[in-house]
């Protein structure tokens, strides 16, 4: 019976008398049914619902962790707002597609309880829940799926879109693997921008056109992608975190400004370990003119050192773009004299998956951030379970070929395995 309609029956066997309590207890429930009916208190809609896509169902969590929500409301509303709370804890009120953002889950696999509790603009409610479990003393877990996503040119250096999954073949550490997910669809990306704002990108108007090329960038995000901005001189500052709102982030990069040391190496772990523990397509875009070195003396400007950064960005598992700015990057080194300032920005490039550019001119860089936005957009998505599932923490290497002769393939050279 519909309670918005109902009547409350009288009828009950001669001889009852029914208690007081029983009484109060029929009115309270009545008056339930119908404060439920009341502007302001309408129940939850069948057809408008949420529900957790991220974090995976049923795995631990730790450290920094996306969580995403799908949201379907009826025909004709829209959702309003979405709160987020863990362990009975508000940590997010989201009124706005994309429904996702990231939370520190501690360092510990401990258990927790999100619950997204959804309202959309007529008053319709709904509510999901998901519990995450701790990982337990002497679990041990199977290596998950390896995601790959190459690029793939012809010998003109003009990318190749038509190949299917039976064109590629993947090996690790030379042992050939099955190829379990493949898709040539763009996904969404993760990208942080980490911008050089050393003293030196003052000269001229190096900062000026770094920032127009970054805006641009910017404009071709695509709905659901998501970028960060950080900027490196002596220290390094997160500006914005991961958002998909253009305004922010126009925002952020506009206000840019210079000054300082060059603190490379710091601003590389800081990136990658912000993105480590994330899922999906993620990237890296490095824009410097310099080398590691502090502001008034010849001295390292990180504390980190160059083989700390390689490390943290192969575990980050992103595909890293460095853009060297400047005319003198191959004869210029780093403060040991081991590297030349290409080499170090070339490697990290090369080590990723990704791509290395040297415009001697900052004309250039509005060209190279749009073949960067192009190249994310046109790799392909391979994913394989690798054949050898031991959580050794070693380093696998990765290599991907196609059948069709004659064909540039780039994509990480490999990925450290779980540890126990």
């Amino acid at each position: 019976m519909d309670p918005c309609h109902a009547r409350e029956s009288t009828s009950r066997a001669p001889t009852e008398t029914p208690a007081p309590s029983r009484n109060i207890a029929r009115w309270l429930a009545a008056l339930a049914a119908i404060a439920s009916c009341l502007p302001g208190t309408l129940p939850a809609a069948d057809d408008f619902t949420v529900r957790f896509l991220a974090p995976p169902l049923g795995r631990p969590v730790s450290g920094e962790t996306r969580v995403r929500l799908a949201v379907v409301a009826p025909p004709g509303n829209q959702p309003v707002t979405i709160e987020v709370t863990v362990d009975g804890q508000r940590i997010a009120l989201l009124d706005h597609p994309p429904y996702e953002f990231t939370w520190n889950a501690g360092p510990d696999f401990q258990p927790h309880h999100l619950v997204a509790a959804a309202r959309d603009n007529s008053g319709h409610t709904a509510t999901a829940t998901l519990d995450t479990p701790p990982l337990r003393i002497g679990q041990r877990e199977t290596v998950s799926l390896v995601n790959l996503y190459v690029a793939v040119s012809d010998p003109k250096d003009k990318p190749v879109e038509d190949l299917r999954s039976e064109d590629f073949r993947v090996f690790e550490d030379d042992v050939r693997q099955e190829i379990s997910h493949f898709t040539a669809a763009r996904q969404p990306l993760t990208v942080t921008l980490l911008m050089d704002t050393s003293n030196s990108m003052g000269t001229g108007e190096r900062i000026e056109t770094a920032r127009k090329a970054a805006l641009e960038f910017v404009k071709r995000i695509g709905l659901g992608d998501r970028v960060s901005l950080i900027s490196f001189n002596d220290s390094v500052r997160e500006l914005l975190p991961l958002t998909g709102d253009r305004k922010l982030l126009e925002a952020a990069i506009s206000d840019l400004s210079v000054g300082g040391g060059t603190a490379l190496y710091d601003a590389l772990v800081r990136a990658a370990t912000a993105l480590q523990n994330l899922e999906g397509h993620k990237a890296l875009i490095l824009l410097s003119d310099g080398r590691d070195q502090a502001f008034r003396e010849n001295a390292p400007g990180s504390l980190h050192v160059f083989e700390e950064a390689m490390e943290a960005v192969e575990r980050a598992e992103v595909t890293l773009y460095s853009i060297g700015l400047g005319a003198r990057l191959e004869s210029e080194t780093d403060l040991t004299q081991h590297w030349t300032l290409k080499a170090i920005l070339g490697s990290l490039a090369d080590k990723t998956g990704g791509r290395f550019y040297n415009p001697e001119r900052p004309g250039q860089l509005s060209g190279i951030y749009q073949q960067i936005s192009d190249d994310l957009s046109k790799r392909y998505t391979l994913a394989y379970s690798p054949k050898n599932q031991s959580r050794d923490g070693r380093w696998r290497t990765v290599r991907v070929e196609t059948t069709r002769p004659g064909l540039k393939v780039v994509t990480r050279p490999g990925y450290y395995a779980p540890s126990r």
